[in-house]
C-alpha cells in the first residue's frame, strides 16, 4: 500500500497549533516573555497595518504578546496607550520577536497577506 498520510486527530491538531513562546533579554533590564500572535492577533496586525495606524502597532503586539513566567499576560488591551510610550529600543525587540515566534519575519506585510489567505 505504500506509505500513507498519517491522518491527524483533533488533539494533535490543537497541540500542534499552540502558540510558541519564549524569554528574550532586554539589554540593561532583564528578561521577559513573549508569545507569538494567534490568528485572530495576526488578522488584526495587517488591518491596523492597513488602515494606517502603524503608531499602535508594536504597542498592541507588545501589549498582546508579553507574558509573565506563568504564561499569564502582563498588560491588557486598556494599557495599549501606555504602551506607546515606551522608548523604541525597549519596543524593537520584543516586536522582533513576536514576528518571528509568528512566521511573520515580513512585518506588517506579511500578518496582512497571511489575514488576507495569500
Amino acid at each position: 500500500m505504500g506509505d500513507d498520510p498519517k491522518i491527524l486527530t483533533a488533539a494533535e491538531l490543537l497541540e500542534a497549533a499552540a502558540v510558541p513562546s519564549e524569554a528574550i533579554d532586554l539589554p540593561g533590564l532583564g528578561t521577559v516573555y513573549v508569545r507569538g500572535l494567534t490568528a485572530g492577533e495576526a488578522g488584526k496586525v495587517g488591518q491596523m497595518h492597513n488602515a494606517n495606524q502603524a503608531d499602535r502597532l508594536a504597542a498592541s503586539m507588545a501589549c498582546w504578546c508579553l507574558q509573565d513566567a506563568g504564561g499569564q499576560p502582563m498588560f491588557q488591551p486598556t494599557q495599549v496607550a501606555e504602551l506607546m510610550a515606551w522608548r523604541n529600543d525597549l519596543v524593537q525587540p520584543i516586536v522582533d520577536a513576536v514576528l518571528r515566534l509568528s512566521g511573520l519575519e515580513g512585518g506588517p506585510d506579511a500578518a496582512l497577506a497571511a489575514a488576507q489567505g495569500n
